[in-house]
Parts: C-alpha cells; structure tokens; sequence
C-alpha cells in the first residue's frame, strides 16, 4: 500500500514538473511573439515582409503576419491555461 502511494507520489511530481515546463516555455513563446508584434507594427506597409514555412520563406503582407503572430499568441495562452487546471 505504502509503495503503491510513492510510486502514484512519484509520478504527479513528474507530471508536475513537465506542466511546469512546459508553462514557462509557453510563456516565454508568448512574450517572444508580443516583442515580435510590437516590432512589426513599427514597420511601414509596404515594406517585404516573410514568415518562415519549415525551412523556406514567403512573402506575405503585415496584416497576415501580424494575424498569424495574434493567433499563436492566443493558442498559447489557452495552453497555459489547460495546464494550470
């Protein structure tokens, strides 16, 4: 019964620690991607803009980029959130 109990213990404590892992890697994606909004809403319209498909690169506008950088955004703080539960 005892060692029934440590080995549940053991693995909430390691189910713990990979949440809290993974947490700070997405908040920390999320922080990245408001830094990277912020620059891109300094930048003019017209200047070339790409975003990174696997390993090569397409010309898009400012208002997808900055679409697709919102969505990550939010699907990253709805991550959060479903592993603070």
């Amino acid at each position: 019964m005892l060692g029934q109990l440590q080995m549940k213990m053991i693995d909430i404590q390691t189910s713990l620690k990979k949440s809290t892992t993974q947490i700070e890697e997405l908040k920390r994606e999320i922080q990245r991607s408001k830094i990277t909004d912020k620059e891109i809403t300094t930048l003019d319209e017209n200047t070339p803009m790409y975003c990174s498909i696997g390993r090569m690169f397409v010309l898009n506008n400012k208002s997808d980029i900055r679409e697709q950088i919102e969505k990550k955004i939010k699907t990253c703080e709805n991550d959060v959130k479903k592993h603070q539960v």
